[in-house]
């Protein structure tokens, strides 16, 4: 519109209440210094569709969408950086670390021996394997993670916030692709804000922010949280034999071609009976561990096991060791080849049998036909 058409003063635009200034690079050098170009927001159209606008050093009055001054009237809050890990895919992250006092817990990416390639493991307390899949989720809490606000620029006392010893502090290292340099994000979980915030301050920034409990709680996680709790771990496709033993009853099978024979002998078995056994062995999950390296079997019953399975592969044998847990539907289990103790569900271990009748293919019983009588005189 032209000018001549609206008073500016009484638009809005002869002390325009907000002003947004633009520098921009020409030929990748700044243009003119001190020389912006500058947008003017006025008031509101008579209908409330639109704002009046005017860029400086022209004399038309603009029009714009009503849109325009929510879109830049942002206060510094607003637009500053409330991101607290800055890696851009889960696949960047190489390392973790989550400490609560004195406890550490860290984790690594790599190719450990017999797992695929970005598999994580547990490297502190223990070194154990850990559950790839919660870890992959506690990486995606972080990344699209962000800060509530910020409660304070300069504060003199972090103490305050429960920020001097934290109560958790959460480091992630990362590496962008073909980059060797690695970053390291580095967050402080401190005292409670509000009724469902938190306190927390990124390392190397003054600024205390407050972060919602709901997503401190995607990450807050604990060893139990993080590690794999596969009682045995083994390849099925290379097993040649299982031995099952069970109070006075025993069951041995070999692999042979694609099949599962009962020893001696070599019994054919009912199909998927030897399949069912190893898959209930895979899924066996700790639902908790009460000893990472057991010294005294007999404490727990494990020095005469209930049930014993042995898992050969070729020289190599696996397996585990299960006593009943007194006064409970569960049972102590140890790994053969670890040295922790785990409680497991009685559910799983009790459907294992060791009495070979269970496993053995019965042959159908085939009838005899009734002779007809005058062809037995003929």
């Amino acid at each position: 519109m032209e000018a001549k058409a609206l008073d500016p003063a009484k638009i809005g635009l002869k002390n325009p209440p907000f002003t947004i200034s633009v520098w921009t690079r020409e030929g990748g050098k700044p243009a003119a210094a001190g020389k912006p170009e500058v947008l003017y927001l006025g008031d509101d159209t008579p209908d409330g569709n639109a704002l009046y606008a005017r860029l400086q050093g022209r004399r038309d009055i603009l029009v714009l969408s009503s849109y325009v001054r929510s879109q830049f009237n942002k206060t510094a809050d607003d637009l500053r950086d409330k991101k607290p890990f800055h890696f851009t895919t889960p696949e960047e992250v190489v390392a973790l670390g989550l400490r609560r006092g004195t406890e550490i817990i860290a984790l690594r990416r790599g190719k450990a021996k017999g797992q695929a390639a970005g598999t994580w493991t547990i490297s502190a307390p223990i070194k154990t394997e850990a559950d790839s899949p919660s870890v992959d989720e506690l990486v995606r809490a972080l990344q699209g993670l962000n800060l509530a606000k910020f409660v304070e620029e300069k504060p003199k006392d972090f103490g305050v916030f429960g920020l001097t010893s934290p109560r958790l502090v959460v480091s992630a290292k990362w590496r962008k692709k073909g980059e060797r340099r690695a970053h390291t994000d580095i967050l402080l979980i401190g005292g409670p804000y509000e009724s469902d915030q938190c306190y927390v301050r990124v390392q190397g920034q003054q600024a205390i922010a407050a972060l919602k409990n709901e997503d401190l709680s995607k990450f807050d996680k604990s060893l139990f949280d993080l590690r794999d709790k596969k009682v045995v771990r083994f390849d099925r496709a290379s097993l040649d034999r299982v031995v099952v033993r069970k109070g006075d009853k025993s069951t041995t099978l070999a692999k042979k071609g694609k099949d599962w024979l009962l020893q001696p002998g070599d019994k054919p078995t009912q199909a998927g009976k030897a399949e069912d056994l190893l898959w209930d062995l895979e899924d066996l999950r700790a639902q908790q561990f009460v000893e990472e390296q057991v010294k005294d079997l007999a404490k727990y019953g494990l020095d005469k096991p209930a049930l014993e399975v042995t898992l050969a592969a070729g020289g190599e044998e696996k397996g585990l060791l299960a006593a009943p847990v007194p006064s409970a539907a569960q049972y102590y289990v140890k790994s053969k080849a670890a040295g922790f103790v785990a409680i497991v569900d009685a559910g799983t271990l009790d459907r294992i049998s060791a009495d070979p009748a269970t496993y053995e293919r019965k042959e159908p019983k085939t009838e005899k036909k009734p002779q007809d009588k005058e062809a037995g005189k003929k």
